[in-house]
């Protein structure tokens, strides 16, 4: 039997166009059918999950429902079974507190009069150890010891800062401007005028300077410019050393 060429390629073609129609109308629709239906199986299966744990958790939570309604009247119970302990036991505590506050404030009164006499007692050993350090000043404050102390009160108004000198010479410079120097004993001629230079440097201008003789500062001098002072005295220094243990709890 000859080969027709033309025959098999109509019979391929009608396999293409059977092939195309079965894929069309046949294949095509069975599939999702099927797969609509493995859809439906799964979902009805999630529905049966999903009720059987939503059953599950209602179960649970009956069964928690009635544990706590349990434990509620086990509470209860016990309240009112320690409420008569607890009363008692406050009523102790009550009278304890009561003797401990008492035995306290004794204690502080007794404690706040021992620290009022020694207070007491410190001040007046401060006192007393002052004033015998102010007699012997007194007593050993010589010439060279003055000129020592005045010298040291000049230079450290020789080198007051910058703004200092501004200030203390923008506020007093005038020509009714004076000072007063108060010294312990009577002032040399030397360091009368160089303590006269410094305020006058201090100042921008010369300036009168009265000086006082005043036994008490007990050695050195005392500068007094219009509101300012400068201390550069014995008792001065131990004015200063009054304030700072009166300061100092004792």
């Amino acid at each position: 039997m000859a080969f027709n060429v033309w025959t098999f390629l109509f019979e391929v073609l009608n396999f293409l166009v059977l092939a195309f129609i079965l894929q069309r109308f046949l294949y095509r629709p069975l599939h999702e059918a099927i797969d609509a239906r493995r859809a439906a199986i799964t979902k009805a299966q999630a529905d049966v999950e999903a009720a059987r744990k939503q059953a599950e958790e209602q179960q649970a939570q009956l069964t928690s429902r009635l544990a706590a309604v349990d434990e509620q009247r086990r509470q209860v119970l016990a309240e009112a079974h320690t409420q008569a302990e607890a009363e008692r036991t406050r009523l102790l505590a009550s009278l304890d507190q009561e003797s401990r506050t008492r035995r306290d404030e004794a204690r502080e009164v007794l404690e706040r009069e021992r620290r009022d006499s020694e207070e007491e007692l410190h001040g007046a050993m401060v006192a007393l150890a002052l004033d015998l350090a102010a007699r012997l000043l007194g007593e050993v404050c010589t010439p060279d010891l003055q000129r020592q102390l005045a010298r040291r009160l000049i230079d450290a108004l020789s080198h007051l800062t910058g703004d200092d000198q501004a200030r203390v010479g923008g506020t007093h410079a005038s020509a009714d401007t004076s000072a007063t120097v108060e010294t312990a004993m009577a002032l040399d001629d030397v360091t009368l005028a160089e303590i006269t230079a410094a305020i006058a440097a201090l100042l921008g201008s010369p300036t009168p300077v009265a000086v006082k003789v005043r036994p008490e500062l007990l050695g050195g001098l005392r500068v007094l410019l219009e509101g300012h002072v400068w201390d550069g005295s014995l008792a001065g220094r131990l004015e200063e050393a009054r304030h700072a243990q009166t300061a100092v709890p004792a």
